[in-house]
C-alpha cells in the first residue's frame, strides 16, 4: 500500500486547529504522523469556539482553556475581521501574550473597536484605552507603571488612556 505523503499532510492540515503536520516513513516502512495543535492565546466572543493563535490565526476548536484572554468585537462591526475593519490579528495575539506576561493577573478582556482601536478592561472598573497597535510595548510599559504605583486605580477611575504613552490621561 502506497501513502501519498503530501496528501496525508494536507488532509490533516485541513483541520483549523492544526498548526503543523509532518508525515514520514521510518526504515521499516511504517508511517509516522506528527501533529502540533495551535495554541490559543485569546478567545473571540463570549460563547463561541473561535480562538486566536499565538501567530494571529483564527481557528475553531472545542476547547475550554482556563485564564484565557477574551476578545470582544464592537457590536457595529459584528464578526467582520476584514482588512477594511482595521483588524490586526497578529497585533491582538501579541497583545494577549504580553498581557499575560507583563500585567497583573485578572480577567482581562480586549475590546476591538472600529478603526483598529484596542481597549482593555479587567471585568469591572476602569476602561483602558490603548488606541491602535503602534507603540504597544511603550503603552503597556506605561500602563504597568500606573497599575504598579496605584494598584486600586481601576476601582477609583473610569478611564485610563495610554494612546499617547508620553502623556497618559486618567479620567475620574
Amino acid at each position: 500500500m502506497n501513502v501519498n505523503k503530501r496528501m496525508t499532510e494536507s488532509l490533516v492540515l485541513g483541520g483549523s486547529a492544526v498548526e503543523l503536520a509532518n508525515f514520514n516513513l521510518n526504515v521499516f516502512g511504517r508511517g509516522i504522523l506528527r501533529i502540533r495543535q495551535k495554541i490559543p492565546v485569546a478567545k473571540i466572543g463570549q460563547s463561541s469556539q473561535l480562538f486566536l493563535s499565538s501567530h494571529g490565526d483564527l481557528f475553531t476548536a472545542n476547547l475550554n482553556p482556563k485564564d484565557q484572554i477574551g476578545v470582544q468585537v464592537d457590536e457595529g462591526l459584528g464578526m467582520n475581521f476584514s482588512f477594511m475593519s482595521g483588524w490586526e490579528p497578529g497585533a491582538v495575539a501579541t497583545l494577549a501574550l504580553k498581557i499575560k506576561a507583563e500585567l497583573p493577573p485578572g480577567n482581562w478582556r480586549v475590546q476591538f473597536k472600529s478603526g483598529g482601536n484596542l481597549w482593555l478592561n479587567r471585568g469591572t472598573g476602569a476602561t483602558i484605552i490603548l488606541g491602535d497597535s503602534s507603540q504597544m510595548d511603550r503603552k503597556l510599559r506605561v500602563l504597568k507603571g500606573i497599575l504598579a504605583s496605584e494598584p486600586k486605580i481601576e476601582e477609583t477611575v473610569k478611564e485610563i488612556n495610554v494612546t499617547a504613552p508620553d502623556r497618559p490621561v486618567v479620567r475620574k
